[in-house]
């Protein structure tokens, strides 16, 4: 369940990402918007996921002794948090591709769980 939840977490960054930069350089986006999502979503995302990834991939590695859905996931959440304080063309580019890393170690956690 846990991974489920990071999955869809993880899933909501690269999702408000895609959307963030079609907004952004489509046009559409107002500076309001611009605004909220990058001081609210992207740390309120961010501490989710940090959160879901504290719950899940430890009590995974005393499962299946297995270090490498931690790293990955370690990789991805430094990605994220890197993303909050670098120019906004390569945050998008560093929070979808670190989503991205997420998603892929807690398939990999709930795989080797299941």
């Amino acid at each position: 369940m846990k991974d489920r939840l990071g999955i869809l977490f993880s899933g909501l960054c690269v999702v408000h990402c895609i959307l963030f930069s079609l907004f952004l350089w489509g046009g559409v986006g107002s500076i309001g918007f611009i605004a909220a999502s990058e001081e609210i979503i992207h740390p309120l995302l961010l501490l989710v996921v940090f959160i879901i990834g504290l719950l899940s991939f430890p009590s995974g590695y005393i499962k299946h002794k297995q270090k490498g859905p931690m790293l990955l996931a370690f990789i991805g959440i430094t990605g994220l948090l890197v993303g909050l304080f670098i120019p906004i063309f390569y945050e998008i580019i560093l929070t979808a591709l670190s989503g991205t890393v997420l998603i892929t170690s807690h398939l990999w956690n709930y795989r080797l769980n299941n």
